[in-house]
């Protein structure tokens, strides 16, 4: 456990979702690409939106967050897109057409939290939420992100 099933290739992500709803507060899927983070995400901002956006950063995980794919280094386009196809298969398209669900492929990875250090603190939202990474999730990717991603969780 602790990577993308159903892939070839070792993505790293990581999925908040809220346990009364099913709604995903958070996902994000990433790979190293040389010396790079090369990604997309997908949150809840509030007010019923949902918003998704791709994301490049270099090794000091300074870079671009964005919603147009054409603002990242064009050699990492297709990359985007095969991360695009990863991060869908955590949504599901059929209860709400937004993607905002959680599909049954995210919801496998929910009993498997043993041993998670948990990226939120969940302490007081009387654990409505619960999240998973993958083993080699990095949390800096996360905070470059959250830096500019207007995501509320």
């Amino acid at each position: 456990m602790g990577e993308l099933k159903n892939t070839e290739k070792l993505s790293e992500f990581i999925i908040l979702v809220n346990e009364k709803t099913n709604r995903i507060d958070a996902n994000v899927v990433y790979e190293k690409v040389g010396k790079n983070y090369v990604g997309v995400y997908f949150g809840y901002e509030g007010g019923g939106i949902s918003s998704d956006g791709f994301f490049f950063l270099d090794s000091k995980f300074k870079g671009v967050v964005t919603k147009d794919e054409t603002d990242i280094p064009s050699e990492y386009t297709e990359k985007l897109y095969e991360l695009q196809r990863i991060r869908a298969e955590f949504s599901d398209w059929e209860v709400n057409d937004d993607g905002s669900q959680a599909s049954h492929y995210a919801m496998q990875y929910k009993p498997d939290n043993e041993g998670l250090i948990p990226l939120f603190d969940h302490s007081d939202d009387d654990n409505d939420n619960w999240e998973y990474s993958s083993k080699n999730w990095d949390s800096r990717v996360w905070n470059s992100l959250y830096e500019q991603w207007s995501l509320i969780v």
